[in-house]
């Protein structure tokens, strides 16, 4: 009776004008009564179950001393029957309800699955609300409760970061806010309705995805989607990437050791050469390496936006461009760009710009490219189901350095066709090896021809259809008024 009176005056609160804050505290707390209440009648029913085994006990005992032992196990295994039945009878409509409490939870926590966010391409039916879980991706911060919450990492970590400011008043300003932000944490008393959902949500999807061992959670390559697959499926896959001899060799020694000992020779010179204090020394010097390994993402039907930023600047660039009945869109894609771009043409082309480089860095230009070469040559390998492979041509895979390699890489290309070309667009734009132009109709075989005679980069192309042309996961349309 008294959680329905607690939910009475909650739902009178909610309806009254009354203060915010009040209200809130109000409310709060009666949720927290009303759990309390809750957690006791959950006690007092397993007590009364306890009570109640005993006794069941002690008349199975009684029984056992009245009857035979075949009339004894007769008895008991119709007994056995009838509880069974009922008891999965009572369990289906409890965990009907239950599911039916979920749902209507979902509906006011707004918990629901984004189509575009997640990709299940497993055999395997899984459920709405881990689905929701996995879509919002690696990076989502899970709710921690104040037993979990890793204060002492916390400090030590928020203090590192303060050190990094060099004037102390800031310093001491800075150390008050973390002091307030943990001190406020930890006074917090409950977790939120929808904190507690995510928590039930995240062990949910622990044990189906333990009892559930063939499939994988993946990235989707260049989006923000969440990807289940089959391990088999994906293994089949990776097997077919590394088996590609002219791509990959495999290596009958692991370099390993080789590679470390010349990472700590690179950081020796520059700790000599007082490029680097002995903190940033201690800190690169490498003792336990470990080989690289591959991974794969897979590549899912594009959604908006993958690049959101970009996505806009573009919009804005080529916003009411008015395009000529003589021209088209197109866009071009480069056919595996790091693999494509050969090592020495991307040395060459960096140590051309020496001249900008050295204004940006205290190493000297022959360190430099020790360095370069090192990270671009030298660590070319990884290791996949117990066998290590080396990548033959082009940048290394996986390499911090080559996402940054390979668009200096474009940038030349781009300047060398705005230099070479006869035909040149009037607009051309570019997102890592997405190239988008607005160029004469009868020019755009020449321009794929141009494009694809530098080095070894190769590029497919997609003209518009109907006025359409999709690029960046957007759709760009040609109007009387412009492109939108």
């Amino acid at each position: 009776m008294l959680p329905k009176i607690l939910s009475t005056i909650n739902n009178n609160i909610s309806n009254n004008k009354m203060s915010t804050t009040i209200a809130n505290s109000v409310s709060a707390y009666i949720q927290k009564v009303q759990s309390k209440l809750l957690n006791l009648l959950i006690s007092i029913k397993h007590e009364l179950l306890r009570q109640k085994g005993k006794e069941v006990k002690s008349l199975k005992v009684h029984i056992k001393q009245q009857l035979s032992m075949r009339d004894y196990n007769a008895f008991f295994e119709s007994e056995d029957r009838i509880t069974n039945t009922l008891a999965t009878t009572i369990k289906k409509t409890q965990a009907s309800k239950y599911e039916k409490l979920r749902e209507k939870q979902k509906q006011l926590l707004n918990i629901r699955v984004v189509p575009e966010w997640f990709c299940n391409i497993t055999s395997t039916e899984i459920p709405d609300d881990i689905q929701w879980l996995l879509s919002l991706g690696p990076k989502f911060a899970l709710p921690i409760s104040n037993k979990e919450f890793p204060l002492f990492k916390i400090i030590a970590d928020g203090e590192n970061c303060i050190q990094t400011i060099k004037d102390k008043e800031k310093q001491e300003i800075e150390r008050n806010n973390l002091t307030t932000l943990i001190r406020d944490y930890i006074n917090k008393t409950t977790n939120t309705i929808r904190d507690k959902f995510i928590h039930n949500t995240f062990h949910s999807a622990k044990t189906f995805l333990k009892n559930h061992d063939q499939i994988l959670i993946l990235n989707a390559d260049k989006e923000n989607v969440t990807v289940a697959m089959n391990k088999a499926e994906y293994d089949m896959k990776m097997q077919k990437i590394v088996n590609d001899i002219s791509t990959y060799r495999v290596l009958k020694r692991d370099p390993t050791n080789k590679l470390q000992g010349k990472n700590n020779e690179i950081v020796e010179k520059m700790y000599a050469n007082k490029i680097i204090d002995l903190k940033e020394k201690n800190y690169l010097t490498c003792k336990t390496a470990n080989p690289p390994r591959i991974y794969g993402l897979p590549k899912m039907q594009r959604t908006p936006f993958y690049n959101v930023k970009y996505a806009i600047e573009f919009k804005n660039k080529i916003g009411n461009t008015h395009i000529y009945d003589d021209e088209s869109l197109v866009s071009f894609d480069v056919v595996s760009l790091f693999p494509s771009i050969p090592v020495e043409l991307a040395i060459e082309i960096i140590d051309s710009k020496w001249s900008l480089i050295k204004k940006h860095t205290s190493l000297t230009r022959e360190l430099f490219l020790t360095i370069l070469n090192y990270c671009t040559k030298e660590n070319h390998y990884f290791k996949y189901n117990d066998k290590i492979y080396e990548q033959k041509p082009g940048m290394p895979m996986g390499s911090p350095a080559s996402p940054v390699i390979a668009d200096i890489v474009m940038e030349e290309l781009l300047n060398k066709f705005e230099k070479d070309s006869d035909s040149k667009p009037r607009l051309l734009t570019k997102y890592v090896d997405d190239l988008f132009a607005i160029v004469k109709t009868e020019n755009i075989d020449k321009m794929l021809n141009t494009l694809n005679n530098f080095n070894t980069l190769k590029f497919t192309i997609e003209i518009e259809n109907e006025g359409q042309l999709p690029y960046l996961d957007t759709l760009i349309i040609r109007k009387e008024s412009g492109l939108v």
